[in-house]
């Protein structure tokens, strides 16, 4: 377990990986309805409203999991300043032809905004294409997947 307390901002890559292919709820029921239902809880696992809209294009069960916390899915107003410098310095982060997530800078400006610490499944490519890392990494932002987020809660399956 962390000294204190780390709260993080979850893509929508992080939660589909997570419960579609690497952590599913019939095999790893605990990770579901304790570990994360327990950060999501205490308001230490959040993510954009965007994210939600991600998942509900799927309608899928990931989505439903999602719909029924709908608390852990934050307004954009709350972090809108740090959205637009990201906007602004990064915009090639979105890329509507190609249908890379619009919630990408929101994810990394509700990290920014609240010094949280991003979750995401992308890998790091360059910033010149960027994907979630490199703009983490460009703006000091810790940037993990989910299994790290696993050994920094000192979680154990």
């Amino acid at each position: 377990m962390p000294t204190t307390a780390v709260f993080y901002s979850i893509d929508t890559s992080a939660i589909l990986e997570a419960y579609t292919r690497s952590y599913v709820p019939s095999v790893f029921p605990t990770l579901w309805q304790v570990r994360l239902e327990g950060l999501v809880e205490t308001g230490r696992l959040l993510a954009p409203v965007d994210v939600l809209e991600d998942l509900s294009r799927r309608d899928d069960a990931a989505y439903e999991w999602a719909k029924d916390r709908k608390h852990m899915f934050i307004e954009i107003h709350q972090y809108e300043s740090e959205l637009q410098k990201i906007m602004q310095d990064y915009p090639r982060l979105v890329d509507s032809r190609k249908g890379r997530s619009g919630s990408d800078p929101m994810v990394i400006a509700l990290a920014l905004a609240r010094g949280y610490t991003v979750i995401s499944h992308e890998n790091r490519r360059n910033l010149a294409s960027p994907k979630i890392p490199d703009v983490c990494d460009d703006l000091h932002i810790r940037h993990i997947k989910l299994i790290e987020m696993f050994e920094s809660e000192g979680w154990q399956f």
